[in-house]
């Protein structure tokens, strides 16, 4: 089924181009890898909170969101320019380069999410006490700790394995595997307190690294010579990208911290369950971005600009198309989607309603951030979301202590919505075109 809708989107828009009929083939792949983490994403949302209750599920997914936000910071942006050299390098079949890539990143971004997670570790009381407000979340913090150093490793095996077009295994270990081992565990085992629910994260992590690690090894060549790479050159990628990658992470998930320290457990569950249905309006994107962004850095390297603006003017067609059936169900019936967590998750129907259409637009405005990063232009794009976070975290604290919930979700829509029109903006600086003219 998903074939043939893709190859009616093809003759819908009249592609014969072979870059996009690549990002074709991969996509339904990507589609339907992509669909299965958003199923078991969301499946685990419920089992958890069905399991522990909205108090402790609260805890829970707030240690999630501290864990992805350190994490995040601990790559010092090598998820994405992993995949920038290595599809570079893939390129030219310099297996001894990309090999080299490999071993440089997995220094760095051990060393990095060591030394996070051991501040986490020592912090851990302070946090929750006196930032928080919520002391019994001091236990949970620590062990969260445990789960940044492999974060760090699922990612780094994710995006190299990304690079090489290896496109099922890296959706596999970077979005499906975690979640459906966490699922299981939840279903079989069933965790008492949210404690034991971050236990059963780091274990979950600890699987899709150690799978990554196993694919990446025997998928790509053993060189006898490991020649050098250009160090200086990768710092100076990595460090506008650690900023993006920092940056956009608080664009997401900085309301739901400072609700955290503002309001209840149990509301910051119920933001939780509307932040995180929300986004599988995105899944598509995130296919798409997957098999995109390898590609935008090869068209790029070659020189060939007609195809990168086709590829991505008909790429943002396709994820429009498949996104607004999502979002008119989620506009419709927010709070049909929200009982499935519980009875008291319906109070959160309004906030869905409103961050639905904040990940609609960020999926309608297309791969802008890939369409950047991958080209050179790190800095315009740490430009864009260095300006969508700071919206973000201002209308956080303006509106979460009055509104709550809906306060939160007003603050989220925005700074999503600031960075990709924003980013819309910068690619048509750089690149010449509007990604969101693809009807023209």
């Amino acid at each position: 089924m998903v074939w043939t809708f893709l190859n009616r989107v093809k003759a819908r828009f009249g592609s014969s181009d072979a870059d996009f009929r690549e990002i074709l083939r991969g996509g339904a792949t990507a589609f339907l890898m992509k669909a299965l983490a958003a199923v078991s994403v969301f499946a685990m949302n419920i089992a958890v909170t069905r399991t522990l209750g909205a108090a402790q599920a609260g805890l829970f997914f707030l240690a999630y969101t501290i864990v992805t936000l350190l994490a995040t910071a601990s790559r010092l942006g090598l998820d994405l320019a992993l995949v920038r050299f290595t599809a570079s390098y893939a390129v030219e079949s310099e297996w001894g380069q990309i090999r080299r890539l490999h071993r440089t990143a997995l220094h760095w971004s051990l060393t990095a999410s060591i030394l996070v997670a051991c501040t986490l570790a020592l912090l851990a009381d302070w946090l929750a006490g006196h930032v928080l407000h919520k002391p019994q979340f001091a236990e949970a913090l620590q062990v969260a700790a445990i789960a940044i150093p492999l974060v760090a490793l699922m990612f780094v095996h994710g995006k190299l394995l990304q690079g090489i077009k290896r496109v099922a295994q890296s959706l596999f270990v970077l979005s499906v595997c975690a979640p459906l081992v966490l699922l299981a565990l939840v279903l079989f085992i069933g965790p008492a307190t949210a404690v034991t629910a971050v236990w059963y994260l780091a274990a979950a992590t600890a699987a899709a690294a150690a799978i990554g690690a196993f694919w990446w090894f025997s998928a790509v060549p053993r060189p006898r010579a490991l020649p050098a790479i250009d160090r200086r050159e990768l710092i100076q990628v990595c460090m506008p990208l650690l900023t993006v990658s920092v940056l956009a992470a608080v664009v997401t998930w900085s309301s739901q911290l400072i609700l955290g320290a503002w309001a209840t457990s149990a509301e910051v569950a119920v933001f939780n369950a509307a932040q995180r249905t929300a986004l599988l309006i995105t899944f598509v994107l995130l296919a798409v971005n997957t098999i995109a962004a390898p590609k935008f850095a090869a068209l790029f390297r070659t020189g060939n600009h007609a195809a990168l603006r086709h590829s991505a003017l008909s790429a943002t067609k396709l994820m429009v198309l498949f996104s607004l059936g999502p979002l008119i169900a989620m506009l419709l019936f927010p709070r049909a989607f929200l009982m499935l967590f519980g009875a008291e998750f319906g109070a959160g129907s309004t906030a869905l309603r409103i961050l639905a259409l904040g990940q609609f637009l960020n999926v309608a405005t297309g791969s802008v951030g890939f369409l950047l990063s991958m080209t050179g232009h790190e800095a315009k794009l740490r430009d864009t979301v260095l300006i969508a976070s700071v919206l973000a975290v201002l209308l956080g604290f303006a509106l979460i202590p009055s509104y709550g919930i809906t306060g939160a979700a007003i603050a989220t829509a925005a700074g999503v919505a600031t960075q990709n029109l924003l980013g819309v903006y910068q690619v048509s600086r750089a690149h010449g075109f509007n990604t969101l003219a693809i009807w023209r």
